[in-house]
């Protein structure tokens, strides 16, 4: 293979390898206005069930003491000194940000039950939250009084599409699972589901601004400059599942503050490091062998490398994109503490590089050939396997070598 310096303005092999990989495997095909009417349709009809759940929950006795710092409440109460409005329901997650690489079959919603002020990062509990747990099983099991679907008829083509909601699935982690189907113009049906999530919204009083700030400034990642500004200058947050949740801020960077350009760049390298599917088959080997605790490179770790490439982005040029993939690969690979991949600076996914860094080195040291290869370009020549399925296939070439040496061992045994 003949080699040449790269120019980072010029468009050589990695430039039209990684708009080849964003143009095959990030941009999906779908009708017109059929991801609008999906979008639409689950934000009406889960914002039903919201409202739903919400008028059947309430204070009991000895949960008063809540009203004290409540300066919202979604859901019926008498306290007339206490405002009550509708709760809006908060789309996060890949579909929300632009930056999904597949049919939007996957939604994550968070809803809140109240806002409360809080007290030196101290709010009271109460019981509504297992309530809403409670009322999104009963509201969603049950026969349905208000019609849970969205539906678009075109006469002129004498097609509908329709959404509706289909059953309830479980509980996974803090969220319910909900199904819903979609059914195309055509006739053909696809599930959609949706991971919801009641929370606390917390407001972090001016005379209080001290305490926030020192507690961010203690255990935020200091790399994460841009991201860490947007959530200190807001005025909530977000409490899901008893611990704080930053999800509305970092989706809120992602639609409005990361460049077009840094997001073509994140949806490229989702397909580079976990391709389609196998960054979840490699965490459901993960999760199922006894012997491993360990965890992929999830979009959100990846995710968070582009809040510090946001900051450290040294490639001015707004169409090329070659070298920032190789910098967020770079900064992945000499990371070995990982404080790069949580706001939290203190989470260490070490053992996780450990297994998968020979393979994440394997895929820059490829696409710097690339880029440095004056040889005629070919995609499908170039064509590279996801990080997470090179480890994948390296387990299974293993377990194959294991059951041979395991055979030959009976064999010889057996001669004796």
């Amino acid at each position: 293979m003949t080699m040449r310096s790269p120019n980072k303005n010029e468009i050589n092999n990695l430039e039209l390898y990684l708009n080849d990989v964003y143009g095959n495997k990030c941009v999906f095909k779908a009708e017109p206005g059929e991801i609008e009417f999906i979008q639409a349709g689950i934000k009406i009809i889960v914002q039903k069930i919201v409202h739903l759940v919400l008028e059947n929950i309430s204070l009991t006795a000895g949960e008063e003491e809540v009203l004290l710092n409540l300066e919202e409440a979604y859901f019926p109460i008498k306290k007339k000194q206490v405002k009550t409005a509708k709760s809006s329901i908060i789309q996060v997650g890949s579909i929300s940000e632009g930056t999904k690489n597949s049919f939007p079959d996957e939604f994550d919603i968070i809803f809140p039950i109240y806002l409360v002020k809080t007290y030196a990062g101290w709010c009271p509990r109460t019981k509504l939250l297992s309530k809403a747990y409670e009322q999104i099983k009963t509201v969603t099991t049950r026969p349905h009084t208000e019609c849970l679907n969205h539906i678009c008829p075109n006469e002129t083509l004498n097609v509908t599409k329709s959404l509706h909601f289909d059953r309830y699935v479980r509980e996974h982690g803090p969220a319910s699972v909900l199904r819903f189907i979609y059914k195309n113009g055509l006739g053909d049906e696809k599930y959609i589901h949706v991971d919801l999530v009641p929370a606390i919204k917390i407001t972090v009083l001016g005379d209080q601004r001290d305490w926030y700030e020192k507690f961010n400034g203690k255990y935020f990642n200091p790399k994460l400059v841009s991201l860490c500004s947007k959530i200190m200058s807001d005025k909530n947050y977000l409490e899901v599942d008893g611990r704080i949740s930053f999800t509305e801020s970092e989706s809120h960077f992602m639609r409005n503050i990361l460049s077009k350009k840094h997001s073509k760049v994140y949806r490229i390298l989702k397909i580079l490091i976990n391709g389609h599917g196998d960054g979840e088959i490699l965490n459901l080997y993960f999760r199922t062998d006894p012997h491993s605790s360990e965890k992929g490179y999830s979009s959100h770790k990846i995710k968070t490398m582009m809040f510090h490439h946001h900051h450290e982005c040294k490639n001015p040029g707004e169409e090329t994109i070659g070298d920032c993939v190789k910098q967020v690969l770079e900064e992945m690979c000499k990371d070995s503490n990982n404080e790069n991949h949580t706001v939290w600076g203190t989470d260490s996914i070490l053992q996780t590089q450990c297994l998968l860094l020979p393979y994440l080195e394997k895929l820059l040291e490829g696409l710097k050939s690339i880029q440095t290869s004056e040889d005629s370009y070919d995609y499908e020549k170039l064509r590279m396997k996801s990080v997470s399925k090179r480890y994948l296939d390296a387990l299974k070439e293993k377990e194959y070598l294991d059951r041979d040496k395991q055979g030959n061992a009976v064999c010889s045994r057996s001669k004796l």
